[in-house]
């Protein structure tokens, strides 16, 4: 009969009627396999068996003739371990743990190099475009350019009476000349006409 050593998880009625036994260690009396998660590369192994012997009231043998009931006597433990070796262990860290770390540590440092990326022209821009804020915009050659102004059509249903006044010179298909008296309203009843 064979069970784990001590009668580890075994009904506490084996150890009860043995003497001389201790109460079992689940870190000393429990086989254990200890596996790389990856690989599954057995890492450390621990088998721990225990050897009995059933014996039972026979009153032909006299030896067991004085045994009131049945009984199981623990002859022998075994325990085989086995763990992995230094250059195996060292094998397995290199191939497998340090690149791992090494990917991590990457990766914190092309976030940060990322963002730094990122925020740094962000920032640039940001100091550039509030330092010119109260100068004169150098785009416009001799304020030539109107000043741009947006409309909510359906509150204003006249949107160009507040567009300035060009003189844009004479159409080349009509006899009517465009000054800069006219407004833009006046303009596009003019052009209505015109082909281009």
């Amino acid at each position: 009969m064979i069970s784990s050593p001590h009668f580890l998880y075994g009904d506490g009625f084996y150890l009860n009627m043995t003497t001389g036994i201790e109460p079992p260690n689940v870190l000393e009396h429990e086989a254990a396999l200890v596996y790389e998660p990856f690989t599954g590369a057995a890492i450390k192994a621990d088998k721990r068996l225990q050897i009995n012997i059933l014996l039972k009231p026979t009153p032909k043998i006299n030896v067991f003739s004085k045994i009131n009931e049945e009984l199981v006597f623990p002859v022998v433990w075994i325990n085989e371990s086995a763990t992995v070796g230094k250059s195996d262990a060292d094998l397995l860290y290199g191939l497998l743990v340090l690149p791992a770390e090494v990917v991590y540590i990457l990766q914190i440092i092309l976030c940060i190099l990322g963002s730094l990326l990122f925020l740094g022209p962000l920032f640039y821009f940001v100091v550039l475009h509030y330092s010119n804020v109260d100068e004169k915009d150098t785009r416009k050659p001799n304020g030539a350019v109107p000043e741009m102004k947006s409309y909510n059509v359906y509150e204003n249903e006249n949107v160009f009476d507040d567009v300035k006044e060009y003189k844009i010179g004479e159409p080349e298909h009509t006899n009517t000349r465009v000054t800069s008296t006219t407004s833009t309203t006046e303009l596009i009843e003019n052009q209505k006409g015109m082909k281009f």
